[in-house]
């Protein structure tokens, strides 16, 4: 996949990659006080030595004059029959070298850094159709395939431009 570049209000973010499937060798000990969440919360068929989620890989410019928090809650990402799947962090101990730990960074002004967020795994049928960023005033929306036309999603966008052309004078 090519990266994708958007930018509002001084904040560039690029997707620079999507991975169905990521299969990590989790660090947690069974049982322990290190049980992970991550596992009966992303997998189909959790067990106590792997995580398998979806990874989207993030890249973040910030050309404000103030620190960009990198949080976690106004990420979703839409299958291409609409349904929504948030996202979560990985924990420290999965987390690749060099990247940000969303919910807990911020990206100062003038600076750029990577950042990882998790997603469910997704169904074998089921493709992604968009990631969507949606805080601060801005909806910034990744395409990376057509949503189908029965979604809701794809009937509300449909619906919106409906509305939002204008009514030719009689």
């Amino acid at each position: 996949m090519k990266p994708i570049a958007l930018r509002a209000n001084g904040i560039q973010l690029t997707l620079l990659s999507v991975e169905r499937g990521k299969t990590y060798k989790c660090k947690c000990e069974p049982g322990g006080s290190n049980q992970c969440k991550l596992k009966t919360l992303f997998s189909f068929n959790p067990s106590n030595t792997i995580l398998k989620a979806t990874e989207v890989f993030i890249n973040v410019q910030n050309r404000t004059g103030g620190s960009w928090e990198v949080l976690m809650k106004p990420w979703e990402l839409l299958s291409s029959d609409g349904l929504a799947y948030y996202a979560d962090a990985l924990c420290l101990a999965l987390l690749p070298p060099r990247t940000l730990m969303p919910g807990s960074s911020r990206v100062t002004a003038g600076t750029q850094a990577d950042f990882v967020l998790i997603f469910p795994d997704f169904d074998k049928g089921q493709e992604i159709a968009q990631l969507r960023y949606l805080a601060s005033g801005s909806e910034l929306v990744f395409e990376i395939k057509p949503l189908k036309t029965q979604s809701p999603c794809f009937l509300k966008n449909t619906f919106d431009r409906a509305l939002a052309r204008p009514v030719p004078a009689s």
